[in-house]
């Protein structure tokens, strides 16, 4: 603390270390501390006790000198990057996501427009019985406000007419849930003799068969 006994006029000794007061010349664990302190103790001015150990005066409290001197520390990183590897970093980061994820040589989706439209009807019908066909709706509605879906005008998107594919989709209410009624889109729907859509999208590997071997490998 740079506080010597010399200057507070208790002991006329000058200290051995009073050109440099700041510099620290003993460090005394606390285990030991106790061992060395003595009864003698005197009150300075302000919050400052004067305590007589064994190795000599300490002063302990407050003090209100000011310590003027600057320092400054640089803390310099160096983190060695491996190039060849940074490429498995992209490949993590795209894990499970590909660009095509169709089927290639996989049959026409057929037009399944009526198949679609019975759906709905039904849909409808329940949703009405049910007294909760304007929730169902409302969904749709913030869908299309929040641009997730748009009307579109079947001729003009399918001018050459080979048909469309439509996907039938019914509601689930939660209660319990944020989110109180969901639509749950049917990628299975398809009429006799022809292909979903679910058909036509690459399935990807069985992950679950890979879980055994990661765990094996954690033992």
């Amino acid at each position: 603390m740079g506080i010597l006994i010399s200057n507070a006029a208790i002991n006329e000794r000058p200290c051995l270390y009073e050109k440099n007061p700041g510099e620290i010349h003993l460090l005394i664990g606390a285990d030991y501390d106790g061992k060395l302190l003595t009864e003698n103790i005197k009150h300075l001015s302000g919050s400052l006790v004067a305590v007589q150990t064994l190795l000599g005066w300490t002063v302990m409290g407050k003090s209100d000198i000011i310590n003027t001197n600057k320092s400054s520390s640089l803390l310099i990183l160096s983190l060695h990057v491996n190039n060849a590897k940074i490429s498995d970093l992209w490949n993590l980061d795209s894990l499970g996501i590909k660009e095509d994820s169709a089927k290639h040589g996989h049959p026409p989706l057929h037009d399944n427009k009526e198949l679609a439209q019975k759906r709905l009807k039904y849909t409808v019908k329940s949703q009405k019985l049910k007294n909760r066909l304007n929730e169902y709706q409302e969904v749709f509605n913030q869908w299309e406000n929040e641009g997730i879906i748009e009307q579109i005008n079947p001729d003009k998107v399918n001018p050459e007419g080979l048909g469309i594919h439509y996907l039938p989709h019914r509601a689930v209410f939660k209660d319990n849930s944020t989110t109180k009624v969901c639509p749950v889109f049917d990628g299975s729907a398809k009429t006799r003799n022809f292909v979903s859509i679910n058909e036509c999208i690459e399935k990807g590997p069985n992950l679950i068969d890979m879980i055994p071997a990661i765990l094996n490998r954690f033992r």
